[in-house]
């Protein structure tokens, strides 16, 4: 089969997958852009991540399509554990090993908020990207996991300035999930 023809299949099978199916997850392809649109479009998806046997994943979140536009133009869209509590911000990614075949975790506000977030027993290093009311960029900054016992001896990771939503990735993910200065997303309300 030729290789052309073997990509095109691939393309259409995740297309028609989307990240409805609640075991997919990664970044999945998008409709093409609008007429007049100046996007471009990702076509292409990563494989579900590998899950090591004794994983900790994060339990008691949905997860929930997440679309991202980098500072290039290129959109994406990719499958997040959604943190739209209080109870569920305040627990986070924390003694979580692995994200499994999701992109990170998202933090919904639901008014501007200019909170600092801490690494108190998180485990993997991460990148957190702050958004605007607006879905446009506000910052980004790397955090270590605190190794201390004491929440309060942890370093505290602030924003350049108000937010309403944060991406939480793996560290160094940051730029393939579109995370970067320039970049805007939009929270769909589809589960995945």
């Amino acid at each position: 089969m030729p290789r052309w023809l073997a990509a095109a299949i691939v393309v259409a099978l995740v297309a028609a997958a989307g990240c409805g199916g609640g075991d997919g997850g990664g970044a999945t392809t998008t409709a093409p852009p609008s007429p007049g649109s100046s996007a471009t479009v990702a076509t292409t998806a990563e494989p579900p991540a590998t899950v090591a046997p004794d994983a900790v994943l994060p339990v008691g979140f949905e997860r929930v399509v997440v679309q991202v536009v980098d500072d290039a133009g290129v959109e994406r869209e990719w499958c997040f554990f959604l943190a739209d509590t209080p109870a569920q911000r305040q627990r986070g990614l924390m003694e979580v090993t692995s994200l499994g075949d999701a992109a990170g975790m998202l933090f919904r506000f639901g008014a501007d908020s200019s909170g600092a977030f801490y690494m108190y027993r998180t485990l993997l290093p991460l990148t957190i990207s702050w958004y605007g009311a607006d879905g446009g960029f506000v910052s980004t900054t790397d955090m270590a996991p605190c190794e201390s016992d004491d929440p309060g001896a942890c370093p505290l990771y602030s924003p350049d300035g108000p937010y309403r939503d944060a991406l939480e990735v793996l560290q160094g993910t940051a730029p393939e999930v579109g995370a970067v200065p320039g970049s805007r997303i939009a929270v769909t309300d589809r589960a995945c």
